[in-house]
């Protein structure tokens, strides 16, 4: 087969797999985790570097352990790091991660979809929690089965969606700046965190940097997808090149949305502006860049539906287990219909699971006008699931490239030292994440006891769901592993008893 990708294709490619629903969504975090636009702009910086120094590793990664196109970055740990850990990380992409990405960035179109509609409705938009519910279930839904039973009808999707993100791109970038040079200061000189337990209160401008690492690199999630494309490159000794100039384009382009709406747009959010462009041209306007970002999600959600069926189907089809074995038995999967439908069950139990949570004990952290507190739940436990998936993402392609420094598989000393780096910021940013979650619940156990009368809901339940997710998470990756290893040991026990 002729190898026709070029440097161009792959740069691209990283363009289309990341520029998205993050980067309109994730600055209002960091802007109340930092406190500021100067560091605000610093964690941007910081955490682009990060992987820029990830991206210059994986050339030779994959030169040395080959690339498996359906299991994405599970598949260097495949042979880089060990059976256990390809297992866990298999386990987690399998059963959470590809599950609940779907669901939560349905769950962000339809926020977007809100928005826009919110522009001439206002609050005739705040819909009922459950008719929110079954939109986000629509969209998933036809996606996943469009992408399994014909996928030329989803890269065709895919094709005329992606066009769609580069006019919210633009807006931001000018229309922030332009309303930051017409009135003469900026909207968000100084925010002040609300969290009473988090690290990230108590020194802003430096816990709050690292704190929004993770909300970062959930902007540049799916990076790593391109690589499907090495073995058809025309040069791939210029693959690690070309991930690294298509990150530190989309990068700079990052950069000057933050900027832009951190500097013209208040809260730091695009629906910052509708209390601004109030003139009939200014809601056409605003209603438009609106309903163009929930386009730009749903495009994620439908190329995230092709990977689903190429990552599921190979998972279930090459890997022996018990279940997967079971499956095959009941479903026959190359029959694409039975295994859309299966693939739909999957995700719907975590729908279900994640809209059950946000809507009855998760309290919501976008406040916006046009939801309401349930809905506002919803939105807010999304937005809690996709940080500590990403990080997750994150935290295993940081132990790949560590592996990689341990066996030697870096050809030259630059990228060595871009592989410290890159695992000294990602597990730096996993850590706090991981600290600042458990610190959180125990000073809010110790709120709670010492003010009975305070309502659960307002600290404990938000906290006590914070850190069991990232335990749901983790059993998720490593309890068969860590059963696995413990059965000789209760097996030897109980023989001598």
């Amino acid at each position: 087969m002729k190898k026709n990708v070029s440097v161009m294709t792959v740069m691209f490619l990283v363009l289309g797999n990341i520029i998205g629903s993050g980067i309109f969504f994730k600055n209002q975090t960091i802007l109340s985790n930092t406190g500021s636009i100067v560091f605000s702009v610093v964690a941007w910086i910081i955490a682009i570097f990060a992987v820029f120094c990830i991206c210059m590793c994986l050339g030779d990664i994959i030169k040395k352990t080959g690339y498996d196109n359906a299991l994405g970055y599970v598949g260097w740990m495949k042979s880089i790091c060990g059976t256990n850990i390809y297992k866990g990380f298999r386990n987690f992409m399998f059963w959470f991660y590809i599950p609940a990405s779907i669901v939560l960035l349905a769950y962000y179109a339809v926020m977007s979809l809100q928005d826009s509609l919110s522009v001439y409705f206002r609050d005739k938009c705040v819909l009922p929690w459950w008719s929110v519910a079954l939109i986000c279930l629509v969209i998933f839904a036809y996606f996943q089965y469009m992408a399994t039973i014909n996928k030329k009808v989803s890269l065709v999707q895919n094709y005329w969606l992606t066009f769609a993100k580069f006019i919210p791109i633009l807006f931001a970038i000018f229309g922030g700046i332009f309303f930051f040079a017409y009135t003469g200061e900026a909207q968000n000189t100084v925010l002040n965190n609300s969290a009473p337990f988090s690290l990230t209160a108590f020194s802003p401008q430096t816990f709050g940097v690292i704190a929004s690492i993770p909300a970062i690199f959930f902007a540049f999630d799916g990076f790593y997808n391109a690589g499907a494309v090495y073995g058809d490159m025309k040069e791939p000794k210029k693959f690690s090149m070309a991930l690294s100039l298509g990150v530190a384009l989309t990068g700079v382009i990052y950069l000057l949305i933050s900027i832009g709406m951190l500097l013209g747009a208040p809260g730091g959010a695009i629906t910052g502006w509708f209390d601004i462009l109030t003139s009939g041209p200014g809601k056409v306007l605003l209603f438009i860049i609106l309903f163009l970002i929930f386009v730009a999600i749903v495009a994620i959600v439908n190329g995230l539906a092709i990977y689903a069926d190429v990552f599921c189907y190979d998972v279930i089809k090459n890997d022996n287990n018990k279940f997967n074995a079971w499956l095959k038995k009941k479903v026959n999967i190359d029959d694409a219909k039975k295994f859309a439908l299966t693939l739909l069950i999957f995700e719907s139990i975590i729908f279900v699971v994640f809209t059950a949570i946000g809507a009855f004990y998760y309290r919501g952290v976008y406040q916006g006008v046009y939801y309401d507190n349930t809905t506002s739940g919803i939105y807010s436990f999304c937005d809690l699931a996709g940080n500590w998936t990403s990080l997750l993402v994150f935290f295993g392609i940081g132990l790949t490239i560590l592996f990689g420094l341990i066996k030697k598989v870096y050809e030259s000393k630059k990228n060595v030292a871009f592989g410290i780096i890159a695992v000294s910021l990602v597990f730096l940013g996993t850590f706090y994440q991981v600290a600042d979650s458990l610190t959180d619940l125990i000073a809010a156990i110790v709120f709670q006891t010492q003010h009975s009368g305070t309502d659960p809901s307002e600290y404990l339940i938000p906290s006590i769901l914070k850190f069991a997710t990232l335990v749901a998470l983790t059993l998720v990756c490593f309890g068969p592993s860590i059963k696995a290893k413990c059965l000789p040991i209760r097996n030897l026990l109980s023989l001598r008893k």
